[in-house]
C-alpha cells in the first residue's frame, strides 16, 4: 500500500483513474492548487472513479458520497483602479465521488 496525491481540477465534474478500492482519506488545498490523498495498493487494476464538485448552495441531484471540503481564495480579474489591490474571493467546494 503507499500514498498517492492527485490534483483535482476545479470543474463540475471530472474523473480520475485510480487503483481498484482505492480509498481516499482528504482533500485540502496545499500551495493554491486542490488535491486529494488516496491510499492504494499499486498493483491492482486501475478503474475510473467519477467525481461532483459542488459550491455552496449549488443544487445537484447525483446520487454521491461525500468526500470533504475545502476552501480556496480566487482573484477577481480586470481592469480595476490603479490604488485597489484585487480583491480575493474566498470559495467553499464540496467533493462528492458519483455513484452510478
Amino acid at each position: 500500500m503507499t500514498i498517492w496525491k492527485c490534483p483535482i481540477p476545479i470543474e463540475d465534474h471530472f474523473t480520475l483513474e485510480l487503483p481498484h478500492n482505492a480509498r481516499i482519506l482528504t482533500v485540502q488545498i496545499q500551495f493554491e492548487q486542490a488535491y486529494i490523498w488516496v491510499l492504494v495498493d499499486p498493483a491492482v487494476p486501475r478503474v475510473v472513479y467519477h467525481f461532483r464538485l459542488v459550491a455552496t448552495g449549488e443544487d445537484f441531484a447525483e446520487a454521491a458520497e461525500y468526500i470533504g471540503t475545502f476552501q480556496q481564495w480566487f482573484f477577481a480579474s480586470g481592469a480595476r483602479a490603479p490604488d485597489l489591490a484585487p480583491r480575493p474571493d474566498l470559495r467553499t467546494w464540496h467533493l462528492f465521488r458519483t455513484i452510478s
